[in-house]
């Protein structure tokens, strides 16, 4: 989070920055210096923070988390609420947070139709060994009629551990 924070308060400083320069022209190689370091900056930022987040991805493999107890009932439009406990199975890294995907079918006439998937990253501070009941919410943008009967399937996706 800190990253972004960075990125942030990088990029209201070009802003600044040029804000001056249109004011004040006599400046504008030394203004012209540091907005190119202000962008080089936040770059730089940007990208170690996609390095990071790529290798926390990597520390817990897919079969060391695990969803139990699993109840998705329909909540208000297309959004479906979700309980569930996430085991950490990992002995050596901490959960920070889950990207689940629930998938729908429509078995209605007898053959199941992939109708609708969608995905949330939800929040869940997982020591190794632990399990954790959680609540979440996760919307479908469209889901065109009422299904008479509904399969469904969460998975997870990925995770991010330190």
């Amino acid at each position: 989070m800190f990253v972004v924070y960075g990125i942030i308060a990088l990029l209201v400083l070009g802003f600044l920055v040029a804000f001056v320069y249109v004011k004040k022209p006599k400046y504008g190689l030394a203004l012209g210096t540091i907005v190119f370091f202000l962008v080089v900056g936040a770059s730089v930022l940007y990208l170690s923070e996609d390095k990071r987040v790529q290798k926390s991805e990597q520390k817990i493999a897919a079969n060391e988390l695990r969803l139990d107890n699993v109840v998705m009932v329909p909540a208000y439009g297309n959004n479906y609420k979700i309980n569930a406990q996430l085991s950490n199975l990992s002995t050596r890294y901490q959960v920070t947070s889950v990207l689940l995907r629930l998938d729908l079918k429509d078995c209605g006439t007898g053959q199941c139709i992939d109708e609708a998937s969608s995905e949330k990253r939800v929040k869940v501070w997982l020591k190794p060994g632990n399990k954790k009941n959680f609540e979440t919410y996760i919307k479908f943008e469209q889901l065109a009629r009422e299904r008479s009967k509904q399969e469904w399937q969460l998975n997870i996706v990925s995770s991010l551990a330190k």
